[in-house]
């Protein structure tokens, strides 16, 4: 399988000036954040060019003893609507939903991605941007480095082509600023906002019908039943409900274009499909109670 064939890489091939250079700004930026309370928890964004590059890098990091040490772990990215370049690389779309969705939450800190994630991806919570490869275009140049958007965030270069240097991006970066400072929007964005509205409008329509389902059942509502009573009431407003496990964590996320209610559960004790099960009710029904808190919340 792939790991196989990544250790008999490393085992070929093991000095790597690069990937330990990638190593020690990772450790250095987490260094500089535990140094300095009132900054986020580290969050990287490490671009590289090529699907199997963003595989190998993660698999090297994750068996770095001194990533593992410094509690740092990472996730690949890419895309998956063209065909994989090894066999033994399998990554489906839903592959690439938990990637995304194990970072944003905090239980993956450093996401190796190619430039799917330049434009296109709600990626908020990076504050470290490091490119693996030379940067090709000025466009990648700013996309990218748009990505480190917390306060306190770096944007580290560790490679540049001799032909296109930084300070050519940079130009380039400057003179978008320049356009986009006198851009005026079109009238498309009262369309889009009109759109939004009914779509808001009928999201309320739907989850009052719900929680008129909700109160009808809140006398039979126990640990035993909520699961049921919450696919109920999730079937009937069409939301999002998502579980994430990891780091010892449960998480369970009900999301709308109106509300986002997350409950996270922390637990030594998920090993078992039973133990899971429990944590799962207990999740469950701390978020139905939620929801009837926010029911006047519309």
């Amino acid at each position: 399988n792939l790991s196989n064939e990544i250790n008999q890489f490393f085992e070929k091939y093991d000095i790597f000036p690069h990937l330990t250079h990638i190593s020690h700004q990772l450790l250095r930026k987490k260094l500089e954040k535990q140094m300095n309370p009132e900054h986020e928890e580290l969050r990287a964004l490490i671009f590289v060019q090529q699907k199997t590059t963003a595989h190998i890098l993660t698999y090297h990091l994750n068996n770095d003893i001194d990533i593992i040490n410094s509690q740092l772990q990472a996730t690949p990215l890419h895309s998956t609507t063209t065909t994989s370049p090894s066999a033994s690389i399998s990554f489906s779309k839903s592959m690439a939903k938990k990637s995304l969705d194990e970072f944003s939450l905090g239980i993956k800190n450093i996401l190796v991605t190619t430039t799917v994630a330049e434009e296109g991806m709600d990626i908020s919570k990076s504050n470290c941007v490091i490119r693996f490869d030379p940067i090709q275009t000025g466009v990648s140049f700013v996309q990218g480095r748009g990505r480190a958007r917390q306060e306190n965030s770096s944007h580290i270069i560790t490679s540049q082509r001799n032909d296109r240097p930084i300070e050519i991006f940079e130009n380039v970066e400057n003179i978008q600023a320049k356009l986009s400072s006198n851009y005026v929007p079109s009238k498309s964005k009262d369309i889009t906002n009109t759109m939004m509205n009914e779509e808001i409008k009928a999201q309320k329509n739907r989850e009052n019908n719900a929680y008129t389902f909700l109160k009808e059942n809140k006398s039979k509502l126990t640990i035993i039943t909520a699961i049921g009573i919450l696919a109920g009431f999730v079937s009937k407003t069409k939301a999002d409900l998502e579980e994430f496990i990891g780091n010892g964590c449960y998480i369970l996320i009900y999301s709308s274009c109106i509300r986002k209610i997350q409950i996270q559960i922390k637990s030594l004790n998920l090993k078992t499909n039973k133990e899971k099960k429990i944590i799962k009710q207990q999740a469950t029904m701390q978020l139905i109670m939620k929801l009837l808190e926010e029911e006047n919340k519309l």
